[in-house]
């Protein structure tokens, strides 16, 4: 199946170093808040829905 502009959702990309942007991600890899701190900790980017990221950001400590 192809995928389509349905298919993608606005979120925003967090990194671990703390920069953040506003993006569009396939609906699948849209995370929950405890997957994208989890993420973060790991040094990946977390993709996550626009009301969830200073959730996310509060509970991600950079330092560990």
């Amino acid at each position: 199946m192809a995928r389509t502009s349905d298919d993608y959702r606005p979120c925003v990309a967090l990194w671990p170093g703390g920069e953040r942007r506003k993006a569009n991600v396939y609906y699948i890899r849209l995370m929950d808040v405890e997957t994208a701190v989890d993420a973060l900790r790991g040094g990946r980017i977390a993709f996550v829905a626009p009301d969830d990221a200073e959730t996310v950001q509060e509970k991600y400590d950079p330092r560990g």
